[in-house]
C-alpha cells in the first residue's frame, strides 16, 4: 500500500536492496537518545572481565564510524580458543575475558562494527570482518557498557531509529555476480549527508520497499535525482525486474494503431488540413462524422482524472502506441518515433566503436564526458544528459493530427484498449503536379507559410489523384468556402501562380473553365442570409419551405452555442467557424477605435454590440428598450440575449449586413413540459443548458407533413454523445430525467374544462409500468406498460382524462393475527403515538418501495392544485424517493403529509406531492399504537417524555403484546411493549412520565413462555458447569500491598513512572529499583541461570512468568480492583488491576499497571489470572500530588488536557521535559491518604520552577 513521501536520511548502505534510513522527523528523538546514552555511559563503570556477553543482548558501544556511544545488539561472538568458524554447538554466552572477536549491530544507524582483541591469531578474522568497520583493542571493557534494566526503562519509549529498506523492483545489472561496488559508491554519492524524500510502496518481513526521490523544492534544496532507482538503472548499474522479460517479449507486446482509412483514387472528399510541414508533406483528416471529437473528449476526460501511477511507461519502445500530453495540457493519441537523445548518442558511439575499433568509456552520471581513444589522438565527445528516467525525452507523433513533439517520459501514458481500436485519423499527403520553385531540393519558407495561410485548419475539398507507397496520398486541394456558383480555387495552381512552386515536367495545364463545375445545394450561410431580417424571438415565422428542403432528414453537424429552453436552442453550423472568426476580425477593425454617437434606438434595429468582459464586438438586433439607457439585444451570430448600456452600441455598417446570420434558432420536437404546465421549468432549462451548451452535436430537421412551410424556430431532433460515447437522443434524455413528457397526439379534446377538473397525468416511458387513470394508478409488476396501453381505446383514454378526481384512499393497517409479535418501531409521533412495522411485513415493504422507485419517474406536481385533508398522494421525500402518503393539513403554500408506511409527518412544498394512488390494494404497513391503561402526566405526553420515547425506541426491535383491538381500523392499537425484556409502561412510570390504572397488569419484565423457561434452564446448566471448571475458576485475591513513603521532611530518591497532569504523577522509590537490580545480580550463578528464591526480585519473577504466560488461565472475574496480569504494548506481561469495564461488544476492560501507574483499555485475550506469588510484592507506583505550584490564573494555551482542562497541553509537555532523564528527589509534605510531595532535581531545585518561569503555572504559597 503506497504512502505519502517522507523526508529521511540514509544512515548506512550495504547495497541498493539493503540499506538503512533514519526519519527526518526523529531528529529530536535522536538528540535526546544521544544525550541519555552519553550520560549513562560516562557515568557507569566499565565492564568487568567476569561479566557475561550473550548473543542478541543489548549493549552500548563506543562506535568508530558514528563517533559516539551507541545502542547495539551482539550478533557474533568468537572465543579465544575457538576456531575460524563457530560451530552450531558452540556457546552463545561468553565471559568478557573469553572473547576474541565481537560483532555489534548498531540499531540506530544500521551498520555493524567488529571489535578484535589485540594478539588474536589471524585465523579468527574472516574476510567479511575485514570488510566491515573494525578495530583492534587490548581491552574490550573500555569501549563496552552493559545495558541495565534501569537504562532500558529510560530508553524503552525510543524505538530503534534505523529502518531497513530496499529499492523497489530492481536487481543487479548482472544477476549472477551480484551488486558491484560501483553501485554502492554511486548510491552514496547521491544520498550521503542529505535529506531525501522516501516513497514507501509496501512492507515485506519488516523491510520497507521504497524509492528515494528528490525532495520538494520548498522543503530542502538538493541535487538528488528525481528517482534513485531510475538513476541506477539509467547508469546501467541496475535493471528493473521486468526489464529482461520486456526485452524478450518486446516485439510481441508492442501495441500499434490501425492504419488510417484511405479514400479511393480519383474521388473527391471533404477534408480539413490538420498539420503542415511543407506542400510536399502535410496531414489531413476526413470530415466523416463526429467520432473523432467524441474520441478526443473521452481520452482527455479519462487521462485528466487518472492518477497515472498504473499507466506510466518506464522504458518506451520504438513505434509504441501511447497517449501523450501536448503543450496545451491536453492528452492525445500518439506513438513513439524516437527515443531520448542520450540513447541515440550512446548507440551512435557504440556503432562508431564497432566500425573504427575505438575504445569508449562507459558513462557514470548525468553530466558526463564520452572519451573515445584513437591510437594517435583522443576524441572527446561531450554529452549533456537532459534528465534521468522520468525526465528523459522521447519524440512522439500525434497520430490523429500528424505533428510531432519532444516531451518528457512523465507526459507519456499507456493507451487503453478502447482507445486503440479506432484507426489513425491523420493521413499523410503530398500536393500533386507541383514541386519546389525552379526545381530546388526543398520547399521555401515562403511556400510553406502561404500554404499554411490557405489551408491550415480549414475545410477543403480534396481530389485524390493517386495513392503512393507507404499510404501517402497524391492530392489536389480546392477551397470549398467559395460561393456555390463560383469556380473553386485549386491550392496547387495558386502556389504556382504566386511563384512559390512549379509544375512538374510533363504536366499539361488543364482548362480551368471546365474544371470542377458542379451544381451546389444552397449553403447553410446562404439559407441563413435569406432569413427574414425582422426576426422577433417571440413570434413564430414561416420560411420558404424550399430553403431547407434539401436539408430535411439529414444528419447535420452543429455546435450548440446557447440554450435558453428546450424550445429555444441556438446552434451554429460547424462550417461557419471560419466565417465567424473572419467576421470578428472585420468587426474589430471597424469599431475598435470608434466613438459613441447618440442614436435613437428602436426595436428590431441592427447594431454592433461591444461585449465588455470579453473585449469583443458582435452583430446584434434590438429586442426591446428596457430604459432610456439600457436595451435588450440579441447577438444573432451566437444566439445570446443580454441587456447592455447604449454606450456599447454602434450603427451596423452596411457591408457587415451582407453576411447572413450565423446561428439558427431551433426547438426540440415531440416533447412538452412535465407536470401539466405549458411552460418549461427552470430545472429543465438548467439541465438542458448544462448538458448541451458548448457541445458538438448532430441535428435532424423535422417537417410537418400537414403544412407546406417550415415553422420558426426550426423543429429539430438533437443527438449527441454521453460520457460513455453512446449516441443519445436529447428529447428522450429529458423524458428519462422526468423533465419532459412525450407530446400527446390527441388534438380533439375539449379545452373548456377548468384546470381543477383535468386529470393529472403521470409521464409514461417505454419501460414504465404506470397507467394513468384519473388520479389513481394500479401497478402490476408482471404486466408491461405497452401491453396495458394497447388494451385501451383512444376514446376510453379521452374519457378518463376528463374524469373528475376521486377521493379514494388507502386501506387501514393489517394487524397480525396473533397476540404477540415482533416489530420495529419506525417512529414516535409528536402526540406519543408509537408506529411499529411487524417484522413479518418488512420484506414486503422494502419490495413495494423499490417497485415504486422503478415505476414512478416524474417530478412533483408543478401546476396549481387544490389539496384536501385526508387525500391520498405520493410524497417525494428528502432522500428523493417516492412514498405513499396522506394529506394531514394544508398550510399556506405547504402541505403537512404523513408517510403512511412509516408513520412520521412532515411539512413539505406542494411541488413534492403528486395526486396518485400507489398500490391501493395493499394495506398500510405501519400500525399506530398506544400503551394500554397508561395515562401520561397531564393526560398528554409532555415534550420531555416524547424525547425519551424517540431516543429509546426509534428503529428498535421490540415485542408487542396486543391487549385491545381498536373499534375503528384507523385508530390506535392498545398494546404492552417490551424492549430488551423491559416493559415500556413500567420504564415510563418508574421515571414519573406516566401512571398506570392497573398496576397488576403491567409487568416489569416480559412474560416468558414455557419454551423460553425451558431454554433458559438449559442454558443456565451449561453456564454453571463452565463456571465450575478449573480453567474459569478465578481465585479471590486481596488487593495489592501499598508502598509507603518515608516520613515528612525526609529527602529520598524517586523515579517518575507516569504523568497524569503537571501536578499529579506516579512515582516509585529509587531504593526499590536499586534493590531489585542488586538482587538480580546476586542471584545469578556462574552459569548465568537464575532460580526462584525467597530473595527473588519482582523483575525476576515477572521475567520467569513471561516465559510461561501461555499456561496461565484466562481472567473470568472482572470486579473492580481485581488483580491480574495484563499485556503491555511491548508484548510483555505486567501486574495490573481492573478499573472498569469500558465496552461490552466486544468486551474491553480498562486496567491500571500498578507498578507504573499508566492505564490501558485491553481486550480479554490480553488479560490473564495473576500467580499468587506475585501478590507478595507491594505495588511500586504511588500516586502523589506535587506541591509548590498550581494552574495559572491566565493561561493562553488553546489546547487543554481533555480529562484535566485546568491545565494546558503545553504545560504537560513542559513538565515531562522537566522530569525526563533526570535524577529526582522528593520530600513528603502530607501523609496518606492524599500523598503530597515536592520534587527536586539533582541540584536540589524544584522541578516545577521552569513552568512558573514560562508562565504555564503559578506559585502556590
Amino acid at each position: 500500500m503506497c504512502s505519502s513521501a517522507e523526508l529521511v536520511f540514509v544512515s548506512h548502505v550495504i547495497d541498493p536492496c539493503h540499506f538503512y534510513i533514519r526519519k527526518y522527523s526523529q531528529i529530536k528523538d535522536a538528540k535526546v537518545l544521544e544525550k541519555k546514552v552519553n550520560e549513562f555511559c560516562n557515568r557507569s563503570s566499565h565492564l568487568d572481565p567476569s561479566d557475561i556477553l550473550e548473543l542478541g543482548a543489548r549493549i552500548f558501544v563506543s562506535s568508530i564510524k558514528n563517533g559516539m556511544w551507541c545502542r547495539g545488539t551482539i550478533t557474533e561472538l568468537i572465543p579465544i580458543e575457538g576456531r575460524n568458524t563457530r560451530k552450531p554447538c558452540s556457546p552463545t554466552r561468553l565471559f568478557v575475558h573469553e572473547v576474541a572477536l565481537i560483532q555489534i549491530f548498531m540499531v540506530d544507524f544500521g551498520n555493524s562494527e567488529v571489535l578484535i582483541v589485540t594478539g588474536v591469531v589471524d585465523t579468527h578474522v574472516r574476510p567479511e570482518h575485514s570488510a566491515k568497520q573494525h578495530i583492534a583493542l587490548n581491552d574490550l571493557c573500555l569501549v563496552l557498557r552493559k545495558s541495565e534494566p534501569y537504562t532500558e526503562g529510560l530508553l524503552k519509549d525510543i524505538q530503534p531509529l534505523a529502518q531497513p529498506c530496499s529499492l523497489k523492483d530492481i536487481v543487479p545489472q548482472n544477476s549472477n555476480e551480484g551488486w558491484e561496488e560501483e553501485a554502492k559508491v554511486e548510491f552514496l554519492k547521491m544520498v550521503n549527508n542529505k535529506a531525501v524524500s522516501m516513497k514507501v510502496f509496501r512492507e515485506e518481513d519488516g523491510v520497507l520497499i521504497v524509492d528515494l526521490q528528490k525532495p520538494p523544492p520548498n522543503k530542502i534544496s538538493s541535487d538528488m535525482p528525481v528517482s534513485l532507482r531510475d538513476a541506477l538503472v539509467f547508469m546501467e548499474l541496475a535493471k528493473f525486474k521486468s526489464q529482461s522479460l520486456r526485452s524478450h517479449f518486446e516485439k510481441n507486446t508492442t501495441l500499434h494503431y490501425h492504419p488510417p482509412i484511405l479514400p479511393k483514387e480519383m474521388t473527391d472528399v471533404s477534408v480539413t488540413v490538420c498539420h503542415i510541414n511543407s506542400p510536399g508533406d502535410f496531414y489531413l483528416q476526413l470530415i466523416e462524422g463526429l467520432d473523432i471529437l467524441f474520441l478526443l473528449k473521452t481520452i482527455e476526460e479519462f487521462y485528466k482524472s487518472e492518477d497515472g501511477e498504473n499507466l506510466e511507461i518506464l522504458c518506451p519502445v520504438q513505434d509504441q502506441a501511447c497517449v501523450a500530453k501536448f503543450e496545451d495540457g491536453i492528452w492525445y493519441r500518439a506513438k513513439v518515433i524516437e527515443l531520448n537523445h542520450w540513447e541515440s548518442c550512446w548507440k551512435s558511439c557504440i556503432d562508431r566503436t564497432k566500425q573504427q575499433k575505438l575504445i569508449i568509456q562507459k558513462p557514470v552520471n548525468s553530466s558526463l564526458m564520452l572519451t573515445v581513444c584513437l591510437s594517435h589522438a583522443i576524441l572527446i565527445v561531450k554529452v549533456q544528459i537532459k534528465g534521468l528516467p522520468g525526465h528523459q525525452e522521447v519524440e512522439v507523433k500525434y497520430v490523429d493530427f500528424g505533428n510531432t513533439a519532444k516531451i518528457t517520459i512523465k507526459d507519456v501514458r499507456k493507451i487503453k484498449d478502447e482507445f486503440l481500436n479506432a484507426p489513425e485519423k491523420a493521413i499523410k499527403c503530398k500536393l500533386a503536379y507541383i514541386e519546389p520553385y525552379k526545381r530546388t531540393m526543398q520547399w521555401s519558407k515562403e511556400a510553406k507559410e502561404k500554404f499554411e495561410e490557405k489551408a491550415q485548419d480549414k475545410f477543403m475539398t480534396c481530389s485524390v489523384i493517386k495513392i503512393l507507397e507507404d499510404n501517402v496520398l497524391l492530392v489536389e486541394l480546392f477551397d470549398s468556402l467559395g460561393a456555390p456558383e463560383m469556380t473553386t480555387t485549386s491550392i496547387n495552381d495558386q502556389l504556382v501562380k504566386e511563384g512559390l512552386a512549379s509544375y512538374e515536367i510533363g504536366y499539361i495545364l488543364k482548362d480551368n473553365s471546365q474544371k470542377h463545375i458542379e451544381v451546389w445545394d444552397p449553403s447553410p450561410e446562404e439559407i441563413i442570409s435569406n432569413e427574414v431580417h425582422n426576426l422577433n424571438p417571440v413570434s413564430a415565422k414561416s420560411l420558404p419551405n424550399e430553403n431547407f428542403q434539401s436539408l430535411y432528414n439529414k444528419e447535420l453537424p452543429v455546435h450548440i452555442c446557447n440554450v435558453i429552453s428546450p424550445e429555444k436552442i441556438y446552434v451554429q453550423w460547424l462550417l461557419t467557424e471560419n466565417l465567424l472568426n473572419s467576421l470578428e476580425e472585420k468587426m474589430i477593425a471597424a469599431y475598435e477605435n470608434s466613438k459613441w454617437e447618440p442614436v435613437k434606438w428602436e426595436n428590431d434595429m441592427h447594431c454592433a454590440v461591444k461585449i465588455q468582459d470579453k473585449n469583443q464586438w458582435r452583430r446584434g438586433q434590438i429586442i426591446r428598450m428596457v430604459t432610456d439607457t439600457l436595451v435588450e439585444v440579441l447577438l444573432y451570430d451566437v444566439g445570446v440575449e443580454l441587456v447592455v448600456n447604449v454606450d456599447c452600441l454602434r450603427k451596423l455598417e452596411e457591408n457587415l449586413k451582407t453576411m447572413g446570420r450565423l446561428s439558427l434558432e431551433c426547438s426540440l420536437v415531440d416533447i412538452r413540459p412535465a407536470g401539466g404546465s405549458d411552460k418549461w421549468t427552470a430545472t429543465a432549462c438548467d439541465c438542458l443548458s448544462l448538458y448541451l451548451t458548448g457541445a458538438v452535436a448532430t441535428i435532424i430537421l423535422q417537417v410537418d407533413s400537414e403544412e407546406n412551410n417550415t415553422t420558426w424556430p426550426l423543429p429539430v431532433k438533437i443527438f449527441c454523445r454521453d460520457e460513455k460515447g453512446e449516441r443519445v437522443d436529447v428529447s428522450k434524455y429529458l423524458i428519462k430525467k422526468g423533465l419532459a413528457l412525450r407530446e400527446r397526439r390527441i388534438n380533439n379534446l375539449d379545452n373548456s374544462h377548468s384546470l381543477s377538473e383535468k386529470s393529472l397525468e403521470v409521464p409514461l416511458e417505454q419501460e414504465d409500468s404506470v397507467v394513468t387513470n384519473c388520479i389513481k394508478t394500479n401497478f402490476d409488476p408482471d404486466k408491461k406498460t405497452a401491453d396495458i396501453i394497447s388494451e385501451q381505446k383512444v376514446s376510453e383514454f379521452q374519457e378518463k382524462i376528463l374524469e373528475p378526481r376521486t377521493t379514494r384512499g388507502y386501506k387501514p393497517p393489517a394487524i397480525p393475527n396473533m397476540n404477540v409479535f415482533e416489530a420495529t418501531v419506525s417512529c414516535v409521533g409528536d402526540d406519543g403515538t408509537i408506529f411499529v412495522v411487524p417484522k413479518l411485513s418488512e420484506f414486503e415493504l422494502i419490495k413495494m418501495t423499490n417497485e415504486i422507485q422503478s415505476n414512478l419517474k416524474c417530478l412533483g406536481l408543478l401546476e396549481p392544485y387544490f389539496w384536501k385533508k385526508g387525500e391520498a398522494c405520493a410524497v417525494r421525500g428528502s432522500d428523493t424517493l417516492w412514498y405513499r402518503g396522506k394529506v394531514m393539513e394544508v398550510v399556506g403554500g405547504a402541505v403537512r403529509v404523513q408517510y403512511l408506511d412509516h408513520g412520521f409527518t412532515e411539512k413539505i412544498p406542494q411541488c413534492h406531492l403528486y395526486p396518485i394512488l400507489l398500490y391501493p390494494d395493499i394495506p398500510q404497513f405501519c400500525i399506530p399504537c398506544q400503551l394500554h391503561n397508561t395515562t401520561p402526566v397531564g393526560n398528554v405526553w409532555q415534550p420531555d417524555a416524547i424525547e425519551v420515547l424517540q431516543q429509546l425506541l426509534s428503529k428498535r426491535q421490540v415485542d408487542i403484546h396486543i391487549m385491545e383491538l381498536p373499534k375503528n381500523p384507523w385508530e390506535k392499537l392498545s398494546i404492552h411493549l417490551y424492549f430488551d425484556g423491559m416493559s415500556l409502561s413500567y420504564f415510563m412510570a418508574y421515571y414519573k412520565y406516566c401512571t398506570s390504572e392497573h398496576t397488576e397488569e403491567m409487568l416489569k419484565e416480559k412474560p416468558r413462555s414455557d419454551h423460553d423457561k425451558k431454554y433458559e434452564e438449559e442454558q443456565w446448566e451449561i453456564r454453571f458447569e463452565e463456571l465450575l471448571s478449573a480453567e474459569t475458576d478465578t481465585p479471590l485475591l486481596p488487593p495489592y500491598l501499598s508502598s509507603s513513603l518515608p516520613s515528612p521532611g525526609e529527602l529520598y530518591a524517586v523515579q517518575v513512572k507516569h504523568v497524569v497532569s503537571p501536578n499529579e504523577v506516579y512515582i516509585c522509590l529509587d531504593s526499590i529499583e536499586t534493590s531489585n537490580q542488586s538482587n538480580q545480580h546476586s542471584d545469578t550463578d556462574d552459569s548465568g541461570v537464575s532460580g526462584e528464591s525467597e530473595s527473588e526480585s519482582l523483575d525476576e519473577a515477572l521475567q520467569r512468568v513471561n516465559k510461561k504466560v501461555e499456561a496461565l488461565p484466562p481472567l473470568t472475574d472482572f470486579r473492580t480492583e481485581m488483580p491480574c496480569l495484563a499485556e503491555y504494548d511491548d508484548g510483555l506481561w505486567y501486574r495490573a488491576k481492573i478499573v472498569a469495564i469500558k465496552e461490552f461488544n466486544p468486551l474491553s476492560i480498562l486496567v491500571q499497571f500498578v507498578d507504573y501507574g499508566s492505564t490501558a483499555k485491553l481486550t480479554l485475550n490480553r488479560l490473564c489470572q495473576i500467580p499468587s506469588h506475585l501478590m507478595r510484592y507491594p505495588a511500586r507506583a504511588i500516586k502523589v500530588l506535587l506541591a509548590g505550584f498550581k494552574p495559572p490564573l491566565r493561561d493562553l494555551g488553546e489546547t487543554r488536557i481533555p480529562y484535566c482542562p485546568k491545565w494546558s497541553m503545553e504545560a504537560l509537555w513542559a513538565m515531562i521535559d522537566c522530569l525526563q532523564g533526570k535524577q529526582l528527589y522528593a520530600v513528603s509534605m502530607a501523609p496518606a491518604p492524599e500523598q503530597i510531595v515536592t520534587l527536586y532535581d539533582d541540584e536540589q531545585h524544584p522541578v516545577h520552577m521552569p513552568l512558573v518561569e514560562m508562565g504555564l503555572a503559578d506559585k502556590d504559597e
